[in-house]
C-alpha cells in the first residue's frame, strides 16, 4: 500500500470513528427520528434535522426537530447539534468546534453569523441548555483564534457567553435565572471577552434579574460578576472598544451592585 492510499485509508478510519462518536446516543436521550450526518460534503438527513459540511476533514451532526449542524470552509472543523432547535456552526478557519446541546441552543466557533471572515482558528463554543421545557443558550468562540465561549443554562431563563473580534478571550456564563429564556427577557446572564486579547469574563446568575460581566475593548482585561433578582454588572476595559483599554479587573458579587475598572484600574464593587 503506498503511503497515499494509506493515507486516505487512515483519514477514512479516523472520519468514521469521529462520526460515529458524535452520532451516538446519549444516555439519556430517547430515539428521535430527525437526524442529519454530514462529512467532508457527503450528507444523510432524516426527518427536520438538517446539516452540510465542506470538504476538509469536516464533520456535522445534528440532531432534534429542526437542529441544524454546519462545520466547514476550512480544514478540522466539528459542529454537533443535539435538541430541538439547536444550532451549531464551526467554520471560517480551521481546527474549530462547536457543540450546541439541549433544546433552544446555538453554538458557533470560527465564524460569526452573517460574516465571510476567514483564518478563524482553534475556537470552541459550547452552549447548554439542562431545561427540558424551556430557557436558552448561546455561545461564540468567534472572529479570531484560539477564542473559547461556554454557557450553561439549567434555568427558564437565558444563558450567553461570547468570546472574539481577538485572539485568546475565554467567557464563561452560568445561568439558573427564571424567564422565557430570551436575550430580552428576565433571567438572563452574559459574559462577554471581546474586541482585545487575553480578555476573561465569568458570570453567574439566578432569580429573575441581568447579570452581566463585560472584559472588553482592550488587552488582558478581567470581569467577573454574580447576581440574583437585582442584577449585577462587572466591566473591564472600553465597552466603546476605541480606544482600547487594557489591564482593568473587575469583580462584583453583591446582587444589585455595580464594578466599572478602567483605565488599568482595579475595582470591586
Amino acid at each position: 500500500m503506498n503511503r497515499s492510499t494509506l493515507g486516505r485509508t487512515l483519514f477514512a478510519a479516523a472520519a468514521t470513528s469521529t462520526l460515529l462518536a458524535l452520532a451516538a446516543p446519549h444516555a439519556d436521550a430517547a430515539p428521535n427520528p430527525n437526524a442529519c450526518i454530514s462529512v467532508n460534503g457527503h450528507t444523510k438527513n432524516y426527518g427536520t434535522a438538517s446539516c452540510s459540511t465542506t470538504s476538509g476533514a469536516n464533520v456535522a451532526v445534528a440532531r432534534g426537530d429542526n437542529a441544524t449542524a454546519v462545520a466547514g470552509d476550512g480544514q478540522r472543523n466539528r459542529a454537533a447539534a443535539y435538541g430541538n432547535d439547536s444550532t451549531a456552526t464551526a467554520t471560517g478557519g480551521n481546527n474549530n468546534s462547536a457543540l450546541a446541546k439541549g433544546n433552544n441552543t446555538s453554538a458557533y466557533a470560527g465564524r460569526t453569523i452573517g460574516s465571510t471572515s476567514t483564518g478563524n482558528n482553534n475556537n470552541r463554543a459550547v452552549a447548554i441548555n439542562k431545561n427540558a421545557t424551556s430557557g436558552g443558550a448561546l455561545a461564540g468562540g468567534v472572529e479570531g483564534s484560539n477564542n473559547s465561549a461556554s454557557a450553561v443554562n439549567t434555568g427558564t431563563g437565558f444563558t450567553g457567553s461570547v468570546a472574539g473580534a481577538g485572539d485568546n478571550n475565554k467567557a464563561t456564563a452560568t445561568g439558573s435565572g427564571a424567564g422565557d429564556g430570551t436575550q430580552s427577557g428576565t433571567g438572563v446572564t452574559i459574559a462577554g471577552a471581546a474586541y482585545g486579547n487575553n480578555n476573561t469574563a465569568t458570570a453567574s446568575g439566578n432569580g429573575t434579574g441581568t447579570t452581566t460581566a463585560l472584559a472588553i475593548g482592550g488587552d488582558n482585561n478581567s470581569a467577573q460578576a454574580s447576581g440574583g433578582d437585582l442584577g449585577t454588572e462587572a466591566i473591564a476595559g472600553n465597552p466603546m472598544g476605541t480606544p482600547p483599554d487594557d489591564n482593568n479587573t473587575a469583580t462584583c458579587n453583591v446582587d444589585g451592585g455595580s464594578a466599572v475598572a478602567t483605565g488599568g484600574d482595579t475595582v470591586t464593587c
